[in-house]
């Protein structure tokens, strides 16, 4: 269990790479209050690790639900992080909940540029396309929805992917048009229609 592992090590040193582990932790065990306070001495020290520490920092921000806060923090190390399964999962949710729409859109784009995505993370990549798509819904760029999510299904093979994103394409394919008009002759607690 990481907390006993927190716990039995407590009162080791507090040199700067073990807060920083100590705080990942926390951070996963969903204590984004206590990774900060383990972190803040790391980033004051501007030792080599401040950078990694405020990536760490951005991390507890967004398992807070302070997404400007954690945004305007990765913007400062955002060109030094290095690319991996927590990168990835800071970008997702930048894609999704940054605090300003043309934010979501950048970090959707950026994750779609990525040539560098875990095979057992695919799926996201199928996601993003769809929420690129419906970001340009929200700007009312209905067209521009469709092609990104054409783009989307034409990149890839499989069917657990492709079938949401076919989905939403036509959902928006059914904004514009007339409604389907009713065929029921009966409705629950009332007689026939006439």
């Amino acid at each position: 269990d990481l907390k006993l592992l927190l716990d039995k090590y407590e009162e080791e040193k507090n040199i700067p790479s073990l807060n920083i582990i100590r705080a990942q932790i926390l951070i996963d065990l969903k204590q984004p209050e206590e990774a900060i306070a383990k972190l803040e001495p790391v980033i004051h020290a501007n030792s080599e690790l401040a950078d990694f520490a405020k990536f760490q920092k951005v991390r507890a921000f967004q398992n807070m639900g302070e997404m400007g806060p954690a945004l305007e923090l990765f913007k400062q190390v955002e060109k030094d992080v290095e690319v991996n399964n927590q990168y990835l999962e800071v970008l997702i949710d930048f894609a999704y909940a940054a605090p300003d729409l043309q934010d979501q859109k950048y970090y959707t784009r950026k994750l779609l540029k990525m040539d560098k995505w875990p095979e057992d993370e695919l799926r996201y990549k199928a996601r993003m396309y769809e929420n690129l798509a419906l970001i340009e819904l929200q700007q009312d760029n209905p067209e521009e929805a469709r092609k990104i999510l054409d783009n989307g299904i034409s990149e890839f093979d499989d069917d657990d992917m492709t079938r949401s994103m076919e989905g939403t394409r036509k959902l928006i394919n059914l904004i514009g048009q007339k409604a389907p008009s009713l065929s029921a002759e009966t409705w629950l607690n009332y007689g026939p229609l006439k």
